[in-house]
Order: C-alpha cells, then structure tokens, then sequence
C-alpha cells in the first residue's frame, strides 16, 4: 500500500523546467520545485539514465531555488494495528523507498519521519546523498 500522495510527480501541472506553484498532494514549504518530463531533454536526466526501473514520465526537481521543500503530511488512524499510537510504540514496520540523484557531493533528498501523535522535531531523519 501507497501512502505518499503524487509521491512520483506524475499529477498536476508541469513537464517543463519551469518551477509550478503548487504540487498535488504537497505543501511547498520553501523554494521552486519543478516536475520535469524525462523527455525534456537539455541536459536533463532521460528514462534511460540510470535510475529505478520502474519510473512515470516526470521526476521532481528542485526549480531554480537553491533549497526546496517539499512536506507531505500522512493522515493514520490513532489507534489499530497501523494506528499512530501503534507506530510509536514501535509496532509498525514500513518501507520508505525512493530514487535519488543530482549534483555530485551534494545532498539531494532528506526524509523526516515522526508521527505527529506527539509532535516533536523528527527522531531519526535520514539523508539520501549523492557521492
């Protein structure tokens, strides 16, 4: 099961390397993301870059901003087997999975993960980095 809405840039406008103001599913907390068409072309990463095997037709990309964000909150029951009180006790197993590229030596993607049953900075942020 798929919890991450538009989790692969496939909805709402884009396909350029125009940035766009809003991304289905997501809260642009900083920046200019853009969702660009592997088709593009310019330089640009193409389906047959590497990269998943399974990919849509766009990728996200940080526009022309030096930093974007992109927050997506994920609404779970408080309580049942996958619930939030369920999750911070340590009772639920995910996986979170995601392709990552960009610059060389720079850190591309940063996932932070907490459950907002009992807000808090995020306990064990992971960072996705490129070398």
């Amino acid at each position: 099961m798929n919890l991450v809405v538009n989790g692969d840039a496939e909805s709402g406008s884009g396909g350029t390397a125009d940035p766009v103001a809003t991304v289905r599913g997501w809260k642009v907390a900083q920046g200019a993301p853009a969702l660009i068409a592997y088709s593009l072309g310019g330089g640009y990463p193409t389906a047959s870059d590497p990269g998943p095997a399974r990919r849509g037709s766009r990728f996200f990309s940080g526009g022309n901003s030096p930093r974007t964000v992109l927050v997506q909150d994920i609404d779970l029951p408080r309580s049942g087997p996958t619930g939030r009180r369920a999750v911070d006790a340590g009772k639920v197993r995910y996986t979170l999975a995601a392709g990552s590229g960009g610059l060389p030596g720079r850190r591309t993607a940063r996932v932070s993960p907490w459950s907002s049953a009992t807000p808090r900075a995020p306990r064990s942020p992971s960072a996705c980095s490129v070398p």
